[in-house]
C-alpha cells in the first residue's frame, strides 16, 4: 500500500485518502489481526518478568565479580544459598559490606514480586515458567484458577 501511494505526483492528505479508498475497493491490501487485552496483558507480564530475572541475574554476576577479584568464590549456588553463601563471606571485611550488601539487598527486592511469577504459572501463554517450581502458593489463588 505505501508503495502505491508513494508513487502518486501530487502528495497530500486529499490525495492519499483518494488512493486509499482506491486501494480498498480494489483488494490491494492485506489483513492484520488486532491482539486482544488479553495477549497484551500477558505479553506484559512475561516483559515484567524477564527483565526481573535479568535484573537478578546482573545482579548476582556483578557481586561474584567483586568478590572474585578479592579471590573469593561463591561457586555454584541456588535459590537463597547465594545470598546466604555472600553473606558468610564477606562477614568479617567491613570494606566489603559496604559495597555487597546493598546489591544483595537489591537481589533480595527483585526476587520478592512473587504476583508475577504466579500470574505467570496460571496462564498458558507462559510455559517456560511452569518449568520453575512454584512456592508456596496460596489455597485461594489455586481455587480462583480452577474456576475459570
Amino acid at each position: 500500500m505505501k508503495a502505491v501511494l508513494k508513487m502518486q505526483i501530487n502528495k497530500n492528505d486529499r490525495n492519499d485518502a483518494i488512493g486509499i479508498a482506491r486501494i480498498m475497493q480494489t483488494g490491494w491490501f492485506k489483513e492484520v489481526h488486532v491482539k486482544d487485552i488479553d495477549s497484551h496483558s500477558v505479553r506484559a507480564l512475561l516483559a515484567s518478568r524477564a527483565l526481573l530475572v535479568k535484573i537478578k541475574r546482573d545482579l548476582e554476576n556483578h557481586v561474584r565479580g567483586l568478590l572474585k577479584n578479592l579471590g573469593l568464590v561463591i561457586g555454584r549456588a541456588t535459590f537463597n544459598v547465594f545470598a546466604a553463601r555472600a553473606e558468610e563471606l564477606i562477614e568479617d571485611r567491613p570494606d566489603l559490606v559496604a559495597a555487597v550488601r546493598p546489591l544483595l539487598e537489591a537481589r533480595n527486592a527483585v526476587e520478592q514480586p512473587t504476583a508475577i511469577r504466579r500470574a505467570c504459572y496460571f496462564s498458558s501463554a507462559c510455559p517456560s515458567v511452569k518449568l520453575t517450581p512454584l512456592p508456596l502458593v496460596p489455597e485461594h489463588v489455586v481455587n480462583l484458577h480452577l474456576e475459570r
